[in-house]
């Protein structure tokens, strides 16, 4: 069996690529995820494979990411779906996608997929769904030769952190706790305490740290540890902050640094919608969460037949209907049914936080969703 292909790129396309090793030319089949990440031709490539024998042919498929041939790997298990639908799926979900969409039953979004119908949607949910953890916790692997981190802390963890990645929804939080996993393996620096994701352009050149990209980082994976409830990830913020706390670097962008220097001492603000799964006030009083103007907080949904949250700090009460608590260190405000009473407790619990953890709500904007 061929586990994997690096040589020099000679011929791609979007359904294949012919890779030169040792002036022995091999062809694979390949996904539109990989094609699009492929480099020029006659750039040296690595290429993850896997073998199939048909009938009397041998046939290579290549992936870009172990992640990719994981996922293809799994799909191939599941009853009516051979290499070549394998690869179209993955085609049109990436694996990242693939996983959640499979841990949740989203067979609407399954199905969207060119190729996959409602029947090969649900086999591929029933079949794959206590195997796709393995997935979820897969290590996402690190960036090709060639390709250049520049940017890719402060852009990722913006993302989630200002999208509210997080939302109570597993998948999310595991996708969410990769990316950490990611960045700490590739851009941590253990002096200065930072994290770096410059690229070095010369081999005496040592690229040093970014002061935006570390208080991303602070703030991300702070947030995380409040979701995961794992003292790593509270570690990592503390890694960046250490850098951040040098005069040196503290007295440029005092007021991000300072943010979050506040965010790191003070919980967020955690709002839990303990509902079912569907239930249109639930969906409202989540909805209404998620638009109260805080950047810090920490918003999830409780569903009892889902079972219990990652890091389950509070013991909610089983309640005829939805509702919707705020909670502090442990405290926790009475239940909310409507979305205007959720914002009164929101405003009144944020009116007794310290002031840098406060978030700043628009005067004109006080009228409940």
């Amino acid at each position: 069996m061929i586990a994997q292909l690096k040589g020099r790129l000679v011929a791609k396309g979007p359904t294949e690529v012919v890779v030169d090793v040792h002036g022995v030319g091999y062809h694979a089949c390949i996904p539109l995820s990989t094609y699009y990440g492929l480099p020029p031709l006659d750039v040296e490539v690595l290429l993850h494979t896997t073998t199939h024998v048909r009938e009397d042919t041998l046939v290579l498929y290549g992936f870009l990411t172990r992640e990719e041939k994981a996922a293809f790997e799994l799909l191939c298990t599941v009853s009516g779906i051979g290499p070549r639908l394998a690869t179209n799926i993955l085609s049109g979900i990436s694996a990242r996608e693939l996983v959640p969409a499979i841990c949740t039953g989203d067979l609407v979004r399954l199905q969207a997929v060119p190729g996959v119908g409602k029947k090969t949607a649900e086999r591929i949910v029933v079949e794959l769904k206590e195997k796709a953890g393995r997935l979820a916790l897969a290590r996402v692997t690190p960036a090709e030769p060639g390709v250049s981190g520049d940017g890719l802390v402060e852009d990722v963890v913006s993302a989630l952190v200002n999208l509210g990645y997080a939302r109570g929804a597993a998948e999310k939080s595991l996708r969410a706790q990769a990316a950490a996993d990611f960045i700490a393996r590739n851009f941590q620096r253990a002096r200065p305490p930072a994290f770096v994701t410059a690229k070095a352009q010369h081999r005496y050149d040592r690229p040093g740290p970014q002061r935006e990209e570390n208080i991303a980082m602070v703030r991300f994976c702070n947030l995380l540890s409040h979701y995961s409830g794992k003292s790593m990830h509270r570690n990592l913020a503390q890694h960046a902050m250490r850098y951040l706390a040098a005069r040196e670097v503290a007295r440029f962008n005092a007021a991000g640094v300072l943010l979050a220097d506040g965010e790191l001492s003070t919980p967020p603000t955690h709002v839990t919608v303990v509902g079912a799964r569907g239930d249109a006030r639930a969906e409202e009083l989540f909805g209404a969460a998620l638009r109260f103007p805080s950047g810090y907080r920490r918003v999830e949904w409780f569903d009892p037949r889902e079972g219990a949250l990652p890091n389950a700090d509070v013991a909610y009460p089983q309640l005829p209907r939805a509702a919707a608590f705020v909670c502090s260190e442990g405290r926790c405000s009475r239940p909310a049914f409507e979305p205007g009473e959720l914002r009164v407790l929101l405003e009144r619990m944020n009116s007794q936080l310290p002031g840098s953890a406060r978030p700043v709500v628009p005067s004109g904007d006080r009228s409940s969703p």
